[in-house]
């Protein structure tokens, strides 16, 4: 009954117990609905759990990768995208992020007494070390430390350099700093623990004097000027004493020598980025010197000549690689050794491949004991002696007991009353069986990519990982079966026979004549690994079942394990599904919100096209993220040399700055901020109050007088907009952007206060830039203004949106009518090659959408890509950009824009994968079968067609395209998506199924069509369809069944392939879920946090009933957002064509009932 029992609970029922009475029937329905209601509890409970401890990093891991794609997008040199990922991996290595995202944490509320006395607590080892502050009252340094803030560094980082403002005072709580003085930075000076920087330059006020960077991991307490002069308050007579000593120092003749040789600020003089694997000590045990090396070995003894003097870095590329083959021989080890025994007497070179795996786990312990490792002072120690007891404290035990072959060094041959020997037994099986321990390498290796923690696993690799291991545990599984129930005997004369377990032998015996196997090693294990597979899966088809008590507890067993494994296996990639990209579902979430408000007010469809447009260019330029707000809590040093990076050749292109000095650049550089306008959209107009100074950074800006004759073209690193030293100014004429631009901005006010710091003469090359700028407007019929009574700036835009609109449209039918024909197309080809028949009607098809396709070639201006096919998104993304190829003398620049000429659609076309997979499906491939004999043309033409299927690579495309869109139907998508792919799993599995069975659709197993009779392809694919079902929904009713080795190989590769689709299936469906949810769920969780502030006041009844009913009001008439969040960072122009078009007509009936009053 407890074997019944679990096969109910599991839903496997292989069909050998059945019900017999009612009260069995009552049972069996209970169990079932148990079983089916634990299946849910431990899904829910697993992905739960999951998702719960994985949030805090999702979140920061998204963080990392949106900033490692805006840094790529950008064409950041790589150097600095490496400072980049060092700086985001030490923040979560050291504090999973939480300072680097305090914003809104839980000490956002505390109590000022809590807060002063965690401070004192955490941050006050390196302020009472600084002389400075030695012998000061605890208030003082308590005034410091609650204003005060850490920031954690890599090895290798810039702190600050040589001419930079210096704004805080830094002190060095943890690791060792590098500091440069000198004009030709030959003075060097190591700070450690406790020392300051920067605090003369601090109460000079003077830049920087010297370079400093990290040498090792570094924590450093920063304090500002404004804090440091309030706490010092505190103790008049300390101020007055440290006010005194400041006034001497300002005319001492040392600080006038040091400010002559201030070293020059040159980007990355200071610091040098060298990726090694190894790290090499200079001298080797025997020699004179280098105590610090010799004497650690001289506790050795004798095994000081084992280890080496080279050691691993754990970062390097040598360990990156060494990890990865390591999966590898990890993998074939846990696939080889369980079932080596009886497989190396058919195939014998596997006995030496066991003997070369067990040589790379040894050679692979060694290694380990030399891997460079961070101490808890997140130091690198790299002595061999101290990383070989840093191994030996870790993992040395667990690898050694999976590596070391003790089953070579225990066997001793057995022999039986007749002479003859077993080549195996039982105990030394289980010795062999622990090299699968080997496999839990795996996991880290592939979820992790190495060492970096924010490198986020693909799908791809998450599926890899778990389908390793699933395989893993199968064969194990399997091996077990075959050790426990089957030997092998070495006959005197040297022959090998089977031998069975008496309880098992007859049942073995009859299998394997069922399936037409021989007793041969590989048939017996690919038996049981199918039987194995069957009940671990839960599939039961019935064909195979236990007949003895011993197999009935190892089918209960495989039961319980498998179950629970594989609950676990697909709950871990349905979660890997379900992390969804939080910031692409509440840029969408905004997006619907913002699309049902306009159709709410009734905005003109037309303008409601516009807008919609302009969010979906912002979302494509920079994924809603702006380099202002991503580098905001970098280190300074770090934001200033990323965001010089990414405006350096504009800057220096604006002749009012090119002369002056680099620190300048980065200053200014740092303070810009990014402003995006399509095609066509007023920048500003007369009349209009603007605060900010521009330069244009990619695209066109076109200057509008009064006179619509006065235009003037400006390209990158012209400057326009507000010119004066004044917080606001109105514009007198019409700045357009021509093409779709990208400007920078900065506030005059802030822009003169840079100025005002630089000893040159910039005011008046600024004026002098305005002068000219107001003098070389011309006349020019390039770009004319439609001046309309209320939208002005939308009505130049208006005439161009319309065609580009109905282009739009097109193109998106054209693309979508092309990934019809490549699906369709690819499914037509495993159905020909499978079942051997070709209609005439479908050869015409075929042949006209090869036709279709071939032309796609020749024009890929209109349908190539989702990109071109959008109005207000340019081909090229990222813009302006300059490409030059050394060896040819090539160069060409793109703006940005709409690119319309053929040769530039073709340049862009030729680039991407969509253009080689055309290529090769469209080459006639076909005509080789002409070589074949001529009875096996056919099947020769339909294997030469199956090239067709990579068009696949179209659908994928378009739909991941999609996923990527703002203004779409999430649900309808997703779903839509699973769908074809379901319906092209099933067909593609079902065309291969009867290629198994019936090659060249001649079929000698006639027993496997027993549903639909009637020699048509249509039945036999019927037929097909069915087993595949059945099959990939676990269901197994027993009546199609596998008979031969490649039936069976199929229907086990089948078994793997249903199980990880479901569970990406199930991720697909709760990700969809929670993306429909998302803002019900946020809004939900905002409402409980209302209700419980309001219990906790005792807000009254009444009061408390009005405010739940204009809560329920704003959800359900404004999804939780009176404006939509969208429209706050609309640009100027679209913000107000947005107020003119919802508000504008009350404002004219109130104006109109106003002139009636009068």
């Amino acid at each position: 009954m407890n074997f019944d029992g679990w096969q109910v609970m599991t839903g496997t029922g292989f069909g050998d117990l059945t019900v017999g009475s009612f009260v069995d029937i009552i049972y069996v329905l209970i169990f079932a609905v148990l079983g089916v209601l634990l299946y849910i509890y431990l899904i829910s409970d697993y992905s739960a759990n999951l998702s719960l401890s994985g949030e805090p990093r999702q979140k920061f891991v998204e963080l990392a990768e949106r900033v490692n794609s805006f840094l790529l997008s950008q064409k950041m040199l790589r150097s600095e995208r490496i400072r980049v990922r060092q700086f985001l991996n030490l923040q979560w290595e050291r504090c999973k992020g939480y300072d680097f995202m305090r914003r809104g944490g839980l000490f956002f509320d505390t109590p000022k007494h809590l807060l002063h006395e965690a401070s004192q607590f955490t941050r006050s080892r390196g302020i009472h070390k600084m002389k400075l502050f030695r012998g000061m009252e605890k208030s003082v340094i308590g005034s410091l430390l609650d204003s005060s803030f850490r920031q954690v560094f890599p090895p290798h980082e810039v702190v600050i350099y040589a001419g930079e403002p210096c704004h805080h005072l830094m002190v060095i709580e943890e690791g060792c700093c590098e500091v440069t003085y000198g004009k030709d930075v030959s003075i060097t000076k190591i700070y450690a623990a406790g020392q300051d920087i920067g605090t003369i330059e601090l109460m000079l006020g003077l830049t920087s004097l010297c370079h400093v960077r990290t040498l090792t991991h570094c924590v450093i307490l920063k304090v500002s000027r404004a804090n440091l002069q309030r706490a010092l308050a505190i103790n008049p007579i300390a101020s007055r004493e440290l006010e005194e000593t400041i006034s001497e120092l300002k005319n001492s003749e040392i600080l006038k020598s040091v400010k002559r040789n201030r070293p020059i600020l040159l980007h990355l003089t200071v610091r040098s980025t060298v990726e090694k694997s190894f790290y090499k000590f200079q001298y080797y045990r025997k020699q004179s010197g280098n105590a610090d090396l010799r004497e650690p070995y001289l506790k050795l003894g004798l095994c000081q000549y084992i280890l080496g003097t080279t050691t691993i870095l754990p970062y390097g590329k040598f360990m990156k690689r060494w990890e990865s083959s390591r999966c590898v021989f990890a993998f074939l080890s846990a696939m080889l050794f369980p079932c080596i025994p009886y497989f190396q007497l058919q195939f014998p070179a596997l006995y030496y491949i066991g003997i070369l795996l067990d040589m790379a786990a040894c050679i692979d312990l060694y290694f380990r004991c030399h891997v460079c490792y961070f101490n808890n002072k997140n130091l690198l120690v790299s002595h061999p002696l101290w990383t070989c007891g840093h191994y030996m404290k870790g993992s040395l035990v667990l690898d050694f007991v999976f590596s070391f072959p003790f089953d070579r060094l225990m066997y001793r041959p057995i022999y039986d009353s007749m002479g003859e020997a077993y080549v195996t037994s039982h105990p030394i099986d289980l010795l062999r069986m622990l090299r699968v321990g080997q496999t839990y390498r795996i996991p880290a290796r592939l979820a992790t990519s190495g060492v970096d923690f924010l490198s986020t696993p693909h799908l791809f690799w998450v599926i890899f990982t778990e389908a390793a291991l699933t395989t893993v545990f199968i064969n194990l599984l399997t091996s077990i079966l075959v050790l426990m129930c089957t030997n092998y005997k070495k006959t005197r004369d040297g022959h090998y026979h089977i031998v069975y377990e008496e309880s098992v032998k007859e049942h073995f015996e009859k299998l394997l004549r069922t399936f037409n196997f021989t007793q041969q090693p590989f048939d017996v294990f690919i038996l049981n690994f199918y039987w194995t597979a069957t009940t671990a899966f839960g599939v039961g088809f019935g064909d195979i079942t236990a007949d003895s008590e011993s197999l009935m507890i190892y089918v209960i067993i495989v039961l319980v394990i498998a179950y629970l494994y594989f609950n676990y296996v697909t709950v871990t990639i349905a979660t890997h599904l379900t992390s969804v990209n939080m910031n692409l579902t509440i840029y969408q979430t905004r997006m619907s919100h913002l699309v049902s408000y306009l159709k709410d007010e009734n905005v003109e469809p037309l303008l409601r096209k516009h807008i919609v447009n302009h969010f979906e260019y912002i979302w494509k330029k920079n994924k809603g993220i702006k380099a202002q707000y991503v580098f905001m809590n970098f280190n300074s040093a770090l934001k200033d040399d990323v965001m010089f990076h990414l405006y350096e050749e504009t800057i220096k292109g604006v002749a009012a700055f090119s002369n002056l000095d680099p620190s300048f650049h980065r200053l200014l550089s740092s303070c810009l901020d990014e402003i995006y306008f399509q095609s066509g959209a007023a920048i500003y107009k007369p009349g209009d109050i603007i605060s900010q100074f521009f330069i244009v950074h990619q695209g066109e800006v076109t200057l509008v007088g009064r006179n619509e004759d006065e235009t003037n073209e400006l390209g990158r690193s012209k400057i326009f907009g507000l010119f004066e030293n004044v917080a606001q100014g109105s514009m007198n004429v019409t700045a357009v952007a021509t093409k779709n631009v990208t400007v920078l901005g900065i506030d005059a006010l802030e822009l003169y206060q840079i100025l005002e710091n630089i000893e040159s003469g910039l005011v008046d090359h600024t004026q002098n830039e305005k002068q000219k700028f107001t003098d070389d407007l011309y006349a020019s019929n390039k770009v004319k203004m439609e001046l309309e009574q209320d939208a002005q700036n939308y009505g130049a835009a208006k005439s161009k949106t319309e065609i580009v609109y109905f282009v739009h449209r097109f193109q998106k039918l054209i693309l979508l009518f092309y990934v019809i024909l490549s699906l369709f197309s690819a499914n037509v080809v495993t159905y020909n090659l499978a079942f051997q028949y070709t209609d005439d009607v479908m050869f015409v098809v075929m042949i006209i959408i090869e036709i279709l396709f071939f032309a796609k070639g020749f024009s890929p201006g209109t349908w190539t890509s989702l990109e071109n096919s959008s109005a207000t998104c340019d081909s090229y993304p990222r813009g302006e950009y300059q490409q030059r190829n050394n060896k040819k003398g090539l160069k060409c620049q793109h703006k940005i824009g709409l690119v319309k000429t053929k040769e530039n659609v073709h340049f862009r076309y030729v680039r991407t994968a969509g253009f080689y997979i055309d290529l090769i499906t469209v080459i006639p491939f076909e005509a080789l079968c002409l070589l074949a004999h001529h009875e096996d043309q056919h099947y020769v033409y339909t294997w030469l067609r199956m090239v067709k299927i990579l068009r696949l690579y179209h659908v994928w495309y378009f739909f991941n395209l999609r996923f990527d869109t703002l203004n779409v139907n999430m649900v309808f998508l997703k779903i839509t998506s699973v769908a074809i792919w379901t319906s092209t799993l099933l067909h593609q599995c079902s065309c291969i199924w009867f290629l198994v069975s019936c090659p060249k659709s001649d079929c000698p197993n006639s027993r496997t069509w027993i549903r639909v009779r009637g020699g048509l392809p249509r039945h036999d694919y019927l037929n097909c369809l069915y087993f595949i079902v059945v099959v990939l929904t676990n269901t197994g009713f027993g009546d199609i069944t596998p008979h031969t080795m490649y039936e069976v190989i199929f229907v086990t590769t089948l078994f793997f392939v249903s199980f990880f689709y479901i569970a990406i299936f199930i991720g697909e469906m709760v990700s969809t879920s929670r993306k429909y949810l998302f803002s019900k769920t946020n809004f939900e969780f905002k409402v409980d946090g209302l209700k419980n502030y309001l219990d906790v006041n005792e807000v009254s009844y009444e009061t408390r009933k009005r405010i739940m009913i204009y809560v329920k009001n704003l959800w359900r008439n404004e999804k939780g957002l009176q404006i939509p969040q969208l429209l706050k960072s609309a640009p100027r122009y679209l913000s107000y064509e947005i107020k003119l078009a919802t508000y504008g007509h009350h404002i004219n009936g109130v104006l109109q009932i106003t002139d009636n009053i009068t």
